[in-house]
């Protein structure tokens, strides 16, 4: 049976569900921020465009394809994320509540880049069985990956 609340605690319900979506919110904005200033750009600056740039100046530590099959669309992730994380930040520096109220619409928006990650996570070991290739078969990687701290 369920508890008849007064107008008391009602009023108290209502702040403490607006508090806890409010802090939902934030709390998503930062883990936003943690995935793509933190583990994404790492990734994408430290990686895919230093291997990127080695082959520009025609002294490539792997091939092209190579670097496609590691890091497959992790540009696209990036800058998706990038602008999801730019949006939400906009909302929040016009309030708690705007971040909140417009969280929805603004996930909505970017809810077609959550199929880019499905071909991301479903080629794993795909990925990660061409990096101990390399690592094996390719000297100049195994020395780019542990430069780049990836491996002590």
């Amino acid at each position: 049976m369920s508890e008849v609340l007064s107008p008391k605690n009602l009023v108290q319900a209502k702040k403490t569900i607006i508090k806890n979506t409010l802090d939902a919110s934030e709390t998503f904005l930062t883990s936003e921020k943690v995935f793509v200033e933190d583990k994404l750009r790492w990734v994408y600056e430290t990686f895919f465009q230093r291997l990127q740039v080695h082959i520009k100046l025609k002294k490539p530590i792997i091939e092209e394809e190579d670097i496609l099959a590691i890091f497959g669309n992790i540009e696209i992730l990036y800058t998706a994320n990038s602008n999801l994380y730019a949006d939400l930040l906009a909302l929040r520096m016009e309030g708690r509540e705007a971040l909140r109220d417009g969280l929805g619409k603004t996930m909505q928006a970017f809810i077609p880049y959550l199929k880019v990650y499905t071909d991301y996570i479903g080629r794993t070991k795909e990925r990660n069985d061409k990096v101990e290739e390399l690592k094996s078969s390719n000297k100049k990687f195994r020395v780019f990956i542990k430069i780049n701290g990836l491996e002590k």
